[in-house]
């Protein structure tokens, strides 16, 4: 496992991902704590797969084996993470002198990002997780100290493909944004809790961990304390990826006339808020306008070329996506051997088909209600439109942790009669193994 680094009091100047500098001075990272003092039950894991129960709708958690089992991610969609950044941010408040076990929680606004945590991941069945410990220090006298963190995993090598907004300390100004060109990773994302082994207590309904530097046990001879308290503390908990996938598997390929098939997308997302209510799992903010995708503009989401003509062959292209309702328009481009001749009369080597489907896909049910669209046009009358085949709609919507399979035979998927013969297949848990590369 890499080591830990181990912030107390101060912002990372230099975050490791790119567009991610500052001013502030580097921080002293000889804080308390490091893996080896980590108990076992203060664990960050990432959750990738799933084995019974129902994730989305909040059953059974996915499995996880016990420490020392090297069982590793054997299929897509287990989790591949090997990278954890977490965001602690805290609040100083004057303690309650009067009422010293009454707690006043500060207001959202007023927590700032006071360390980012970095380290990487062991794994752990069809998961991973993160041992993070770290510092943090009651500065004043008379004073209670609130502290809330997420957690951020992906793996290292897409660490080019997106970068995060730290501009502002806020915990509701964080960002993600991917890099220009490029399609989204498989990405992690959700709130952490703290835990320590000497002071401090949670609270559940506020997500919050707070400590003082009074003492408990001294009320009520010790009301006015002064000096500082540090405490050494862990982040543990789940998180759960927070892309969505679609998928294309097509048959019986004519790689005689065909030589390249690409699947496109327009309006694919590239920013998304980090926190929010997209779902109960995913506290991202999903995109709700179209400048925060890349508009008109066709992203290639998967392709695949054949270099001799072989017969019929299959093709099978993959992409993850960031959850956004606003819909994307798929469609297959199609590159020939030779130019062909149109209706027209003109000749051409390349041809674009919609994938419109006949009629439209829904996430029902209990899937349907972990999220919590803002635009009444993901409702349908079964729960959530997947794909909206309404006229004039025709397009892709996309959730956190939801796959969307779509298979047909190449005749039918390149249609020149506008509506494709294809199956829909929503997967809402990422549980099926497949064999699609993801570019």
């Amino acid at each position: 496992m890499k080591p830990t680094t181990t912030i107390s009091a101060l912002f990372l100047a230099a975050l490791v991902l790119g567009g991610c500098q500052g001013d502030e001075p580097v921080p002293d990272l000889t804080g308390q704590g490091g893996a080896s003092s980590v108990p076992t039950a203060a664990r960050l894991y990432v959750a990738g797969g799933r084995a019974g129960g129902d994730l989305v709708a909040g059953g059974a958690a996915p499995r996880y084996f016990e420490p020392g089992d090297e069982s590793g991610p054997s299929v897509q969609g287990t989790c591949y993470a090997d990278y954890v950044q977490a965001f602690l941010y805290t609040a100083e408040t004057e303690r309650a002198t009067l009422h010293p076990l009454q707690i006043n929680y500060p207001d959202n606004s007023d927590y700032d990002r006071e360390a980012i945590l970095t380290t990487g991941t062991e794994i752990m069945g069809l998961d991973r997780y993160a041992e993070l410990p770290f510092s943090t220090t009651c500065t004043g006298d008379n004073r209670e100290k609130f502290i809330q963190a997420d957690a951020l995993a992906y793996t290292q090598a897409d660490v080019e493909r997106f970068t995060l907004n730290t501009a502002s300390t806020k915990r509701a100004n964080l960002s993600l944004a991917l890099t220009d060109g490029s399609l989204a990773p498989e990405l992690y994302f959700g709130e952490a809790r703290v835990t320590a082994s000497t002071k401090g207590e949670f609270n559940e309904e506020h997500n919050t961990f707070y400590f003082t530097n009074s003492n408990y046990a001294q009320y009520p001879s010790q009301w006015n304390p002064t000096g500082t308290d540090t405490i050494s503390a862990w982040l543990k908990g789940r998180i759960y990826r927070i892309v969505g996938q679609v998928n294309l598997n097509m048959t019986e390929v004519p790689t005689d006339v065909v030589r390249r098939v690409e699947l496109l997308a327009t309006h694919y997302p590239v920013r998304i808020g980090l926190g929010g209510t997209h779902g109960t799992y995913y506290p991202v903010k999903a995109v709700t306008s179209a400048t925060d995708t890349r508009g008109d503009r066709p992203v290639v989401l998967g392709s695949v070329d054949y270099d001799q003509a072989a017969g019929d062959q299959a093709a099978a292209m993959s992409a993850f996506v960031l959850p956004s309702e606003v819909g994307m328009e798929l469609s297959l481009r199609v590159t020939y051997r030779d130019s062909l001749l149109a209706d027209d009369g003109t000749r051409y080597l390349e041809k674009t088909f919609p994938l419109r489907p006949g009629h439209s896909y829904s996430l029902t049910g209990t899937d349907a209600a972990v999220y919590s669209p803002a635009s009444a046009d993901l409702r349908s009358d079964e729960g959530l439109y997947v794909y909206d085949g309404r006229q004039g709609k025709y397009c892709f919507y996309t959730y956190a942790n939801v796959r969307v399979n779509l298979s047909g035979v190449f005749a039918n998927v390149a249609a020149e009669t506008g509506e494709v013969q294809i199956t829909i297949n929503v997967e809402p848990n990422f549980e099926e193994e497949h064999d699609y590369d993801i570019i």
